[in-house]
């Protein structure tokens, strides 16, 4: 008789990781064994965060040795991890040496009585300090919030299989925010003011277009190789060098790409 994935069949103990989530479990902590070093970095002001051609200003006033925000995420996310490892019986090991031991002992961990608890608090912290050391004009754009009353972008990073409302708190699946954004324009084939949406543009603007919809870094010539190896089935050639895009397509091919 095969144990229930805890995961799969929301248990709130027992079972065994099936091997998807084992799989995501360790990556999760592999992700964590080389952001951790960076995060711990970042505490001690060793190096700062930018994004996509920010420069530098220097603060009005000189800063604190640590940064704070940093170091309490370092803190928080060592302490879940001894928790966790305290339920296999590791002990007496502190960050980075303890990802390596449970790296080490991944088939214990995935199957201890509280292995749902363990996966879902390794892959939520990954996915936070992944955040945390993205800045925001490098972070993917899923669509808008779910929450009628909020509707505010959402962005994360990639590989992402929830996102967080930065607006309204709200959690939303990263899959259902996206297929809400293609249902739109397969639903409305003409905007507000009665403009067809289907996208009339070379293929340098709908790069253009596709960076601006998913802060995705794509390009002229993808969109280009895109067309030749005709996987826009849906795309037509018009005058000065100009398509006709499907906007749900290009959406498609972008994020599969990310």
């Amino acid at each position: 008789m095969t144990s229930s994935c805890p995961v799969c069949d929301g248990m709130v103990r027992g079972g065994v990781l099936c091997k998807q989530h084992r799989r995501e479990m360790a990556a999760a902590l592999q992700s964590l064994r080389l952001n951790m070093y960076e995060l711990a970095g970042l505490a001690r002001r060793e190096f700062k965060l930018a994004g996509r051609g920010q420069g530098h200003a220097s603060a009005a006033f000189a800063s604190t040795p640590l940064n704070m925000s940093a170091q309490v995420l370092y803190d928080e996310t060592d302490d879940m991890l001894q928790d966790v490892a305290a339920a296999i019986g590791l002990w007496g090991v502190r960050c980075p040496v303890l990802i390596r031991r449970l790296q080490g002992r991944l088939v214990a961990l995935a199957s201890s009585p509280h292995c749902g608890e363990a996966f879902k608090e390794i892959t939520h912290a990954s996915e936070k300090i992944r955040l945390w050391l993205t800045p925001p004009d490098e972070r993917i754009i899923y669509g808008r919030c779910l929450n009628p009353v909020c509707l505010h972008e959402v962005s994360g990073v990639a590989g992402q299989k929830e996102a967080t409302c930065g607006y309204c708190g709200s959690t939303w699946s990263v899959s259902a925010i996206r297929a809400s954004r293609r249902e739109r324009y397969r639903l409305s084939p003409v905007d507000v003011s009665g403009v067809n949406r289907t996208l009339r543009m070379t293929p340098a603007q709908a790069a253009a277009w596709l960076r601006g919809q998913t802060n995705i870094p794509v390009t002229r010539k993808q969109v280009s190789d895109w067309i030749r190896r005709d996987r826009l089935p849906s795309s037509e050639p018009l005058d000065g060098g100009r398509w006709s895009f499907n906007p749900v397509e290009l959406l498609d091919l972008a994020e599969r790409a990310a």
